[in-house]
């Protein structure tokens, strides 16, 4: 599988000087995510002030028109809290107080427009708010301004999860007491709406006794999430985002799913509904079954099903048998 592909942004002196040596050979570079929160007393329409809302800082990229907190790469010799503080006043134009280290983790590959390729150790900081009205500063952004947690906008689950990782022990900096239930509900996960396949609650009880595995391309805390507000149980093995290097439709995730299993991936059925799982089901070896009506070159030949509602578990010499009624 190629590297994600990425227009690129403002490129930092010392990363032009690298790639006159390098030319577009991969790069391991550190990057920053700065995840600012403020507390917003504003009093509603209504004229009944409740407790303060939380709000956090996203700007939308102006090369892809994606919304994220403030992210930026960091300096030869900067400290990585340092580089974090700086992005945020130089993109948003924002003054904030680093608060903690919230997490750490290495993205996927990326190939920029001009065939570059990178790879970083992201590092997620939180921040509180200090001073200054969010503006699109240095035009690597469109947009910059202030959003409710209730109110976040579309936004990619590896950036929600960034956030969600620097809303831990939120309350030791807010008064706001921040619910728990919120991370169940859909307030960083878009959970509105979520159900089950037709007959998945009643597949995933049958298979409560037997090796069965959940592989997704959201992060756990997610996955987690979604599988709760659709009703059905944890499964015994749940591949999710950051336990690849590479996702679907690359087979790695399959193939470490079976491997958990103590399974053969020959032995294993994948059921999949998108274009990047199938793909990586028959890529890593697992007979590979369509769920729903997508159709694509990927799709020919394999096995359909409307959704899993006729699918019945029986024991066998294997394992188990999964067969139609």
């Amino acid at each position: 599988m190629p590297p994600a592909y990425t227009p690129r942004m403002t490129t930092p002196d010392f990363v032009l000087a690298l790639r006159e040596k390098v030319g577009t050979s991969p790069l391991w570079l550190a990057g920053v995510t700065a995840v600012v929160l403020r507390e917003d007393a504003t009093v509603p329409d209504d004229g009944r002030a409740g407790p303060p809302d939380v709000e956090v800082l996203l700007v939308r990229r102006a090369d892809s028109g994606a919304w994220t907190p403030v992210t930026g790469i960091v300096d030869p010799g900067e400290h990585p809290v340092d580089a974090a503080r700086r992005e945020v006043l130089e993109e948003a134009g924002v003054h904030g107080v680093a608060q903690r280290l919230a997490g750490v983790g290495v993205t996927t590959p990326v190939v920029y427009d001009n065939g570059d390729q990178a790879q970083y150790i992201d590092h997620v900081f939180r921040f509180g708010w200090e001073q200054g009205d969010p503006w699109p500063a240095d035009g690597e952004n469109t947009e910059a301004r202030w959003f409710s947690l209730h109110d976040l906008p579309l936004m990619t689950l590896e950036m929600r999860g960034r956030i969600h990782s620097a809303l831990v022990d939120v309350t030791a900096h807010f008064t706001t007491a921040l619910r728990p239930a919120w991370f169940a509900t859909g307030v960083l996960f878009d959970l509105d709406g979520m159900v089950a396949v037709p007959g998945a609650a009643r597949l995933m009880a049958q298979l409560a006794a037997s090796p069965a595995a959940v592989v997704t391309s959201a992060p756990r805390a997610s996955a987690h999430a979604r599988l709760t507000a659709a009703g059905l149980p944890l499964p015994q093995v749940l591949v999710a985002a950051e336990d690849v290097a590479v996702g679907k439709p690359d087979p790695q995730s399959y193939r470490l799913a079976a491997e958990q299993l103590g399974l053969a991936v020959a032995d294993c059925i994948v059921f999949a509904d998108g274009e990047a799982g199938i793909q990586a089901g028959v890529a890593a070896g697992a007979r590979t079954v369509v769920l729903g009506d997508h159709r694509s070159p990927a799709t020919a030949g394999l096995d359909r099903l409307t959704d899993l509602a006729a699918l019945q578990v029986t024991p066998s010499e294997l394992g188990v048998r999964i067969s139609q009624l």
